[in-house]
């Protein structure tokens, strides 16, 4: 199985790993509510809940950023290779705060949903990583599939998705963020998995 494939399955697995943290681990109305109290007795009520939600997170994620990395190696013998190292890079430290931030989060509930305010600025450091090393490799990758042999739609979507979302982290809410997670992985899995096959045809 060449990397290219291999890429896109391991790209779709953690991102099913991510939405099954997301989703269906994560104790009910916790997001939704919005004074800290109620959402601390939400996590000490489903506390085993929390505590897998965020496991599944950081596998989701890291798995998501080894299919990164996979494509990068792919792409070694291409012109683009620099630009797509800066951008493994960018994802894998990306990846390395989330995970900090939500293995403290398990110890530290409060501070992990606070860590926007003032009060949990401790945190907010890794919430922030997370967000802009993002944004950064998904930018680094977007020119990488523009100027490599990807289809443009793909590099056009990818680069207009991210400055989008670049927008809405630097002027509402950095947790826009998560848009890219939950949907780029899928996308660019798909594209991989659809031009390996095509390839193995050709061959």
């Amino acid at each position: 199985m060449n990397k290219m494939r291999l890429s896109g399955i391991v790209l779709i697995i953690g991102l099913i790993m991510f939405i099954a943290g997301s989703f269906i681990f994560t104790p009910p109305r916790l997001y939704q509510e919005r004074d800290i109290d109620v959402r601390m007795q939400i996590v000490e009520d489903y506390r085993s809940q929390f505590t897998n939600a965020q496991i599944a997170a950081v596998v989701g994620t890291a798995v998501m950023a080894v299919g990164y990395l996979l494509l990068t190696l792919h792409l070694q013998r291409d012109e683009t290779a620099g630009l797509a190292n800066f951008a493994a890079v960018a994802m894998i430290l990306g990846t390395i705060s989330l995970a900090i931030l939500l293995v403290l989060s398990i110890s530290d509930p409060r501070a992990f949903l606070e860590r926007n305010s003032a009060e949990g600025s401790d945190f907010s450091i890794y919430d922030q990583g997370f967000t802009w090393l993002t944004i950064t490799a998904y930018l680094l990758y977007g020119i990488v599939f523009l100027r490599g042999d990807f289809p443009r739609w793909l590099a056009y979507a990818t680069l207009g998705f991210t400055i989008l979302v670049l927008i809405v982290a630097l002027f509402i809410e950095t947790a826009a963020v998560e848009l890219l997670v939950f949907l780029m992985p899928l996308i660019v899995g798909i594209v991989l998995l659809r031009r390996s096959k095509a390839k193995l045809l050709i061959a």
